[in-house]
């Protein structure tokens, strides 16, 4: 199993397009990720986990609606601990997958209409 690596974006501010928060390489040999996922100043409105298989692979949508956080939860995804995708001003969110054999992981977020939101991302892989 590859040594664990682990990062973090602070303060990444988000208006109501979806776009990328983070974007987190992973390792050959890593099996498991972990992010810890921040909101302030507004809530979300949409937040999506998408993986790519290769560099000059496309992206693909892991999670982005309520029950892919929620009841639906299904590989990769293992673990969320509430829905992100709407996820409160001033709350936090847990979420663990398995990313073996995937390339880049990415975290898309979109604000509230008509507001801006802050998000920090603190992440672990293994």
């Amino acid at each position: 199993m590859a040594a664990a690596w682990h990062g973090k974006v602070i303060g990444v501010s988000m208006d109501s397009d979806v776009s990328a928060a983070a974007t987190i390489r992973v390792r050959e040999g890593a099996t498991y990720m972990w992010a810890d996922i921040h909101t302030s100043d507004s809530k979300l409105s949409e937040f999506q986990v998408q993986y790519q298989a290769a560099s000059d692979g496309t992206y693909f949508t892991m999670a982005s609606s309520t029950s892919d956080f929620t009841t639906g939860l299904s590989h990769p995804m293992k673990y969320a601990s509430t829905d992100v995708s709407s996820l409160a001003n001033a709350s936090s969110a847990l979420i663990e997958m398995e990313v073996k054999g995937v390339y880049n992981i990415r975290f898309n977020a979109a604000a509230a209409p008509g507001s801006d939101a802050s998000v920090n991302i603190r992440w672990q892989v293994r």
